[in-house]
């Protein structure tokens, strides 16, 4: 009877203990994760996380963009930088992962293109849960629990 209790002690524990863990791994990992909004959806793709193409630029800011050398197939939300520079990310209180930017036109860029900018296409989630949380909470659960055979 000892060991059952143990056993789910062990169990509340380690309920208490994971999305502690997670959140240090969304912290340690926050460059990486947002790169997949920043690089991959916005600057390579022209996409939300719905996977839409963002609406596409006006002909005067095509006109801009060539002057700087920047796409024009598609729109990147990247002109200065700030936008995606003051990007960052937060851990919920749902052991989620919550996107947004301190830029000042932040609301006028969810305005025109909606809030999905800031969401993770399907797969790029599944990278993130797979490659990013899985990986390294199964890492630390290895390297700090001891698991015993029934």
């Amino acid at each position: 009877m000892d060991y059952i209790l143990n056993k789910i002690k062990e169990l509340e524990r380690l309920e208490k203990e994971v999305p502690q863990q997670a959140e240090v791994i969304a912290k340690k990992y926050k460059d990486e994760i947002l790169d997949f909004i920043k690089e991959d959806q916005l600057f390579n793709k022209g996409i939300d996380g719905q996977g839409k193409k963002l609406r596409k630029y006006t002909n005067y800011t095509i006109g801009l963009k060539k002057l700087k050398g920047q796409p024009t197939n598609r729109t990147t939300l990247f002109d200065t930088g700030s936008f995606t520079e003051k990007m960052d990310l937060i851990f919920t209180d749902q052991n989620s992962i919550g996107v947004f930017s301190r830029d000042l036109k932040t609301p006028d860029l969810i305005e025109k293109y909606g809030s999905n900018i800031f969401t993770f296409t399907v797969q790029n989630n599944k990278i993130i849960n797979e490659d990013i949380f899985t990986k390294n909470l199964i890492k630390w659960l290895l390297s700090t629990h001891t698991f015993t055979k029934i």
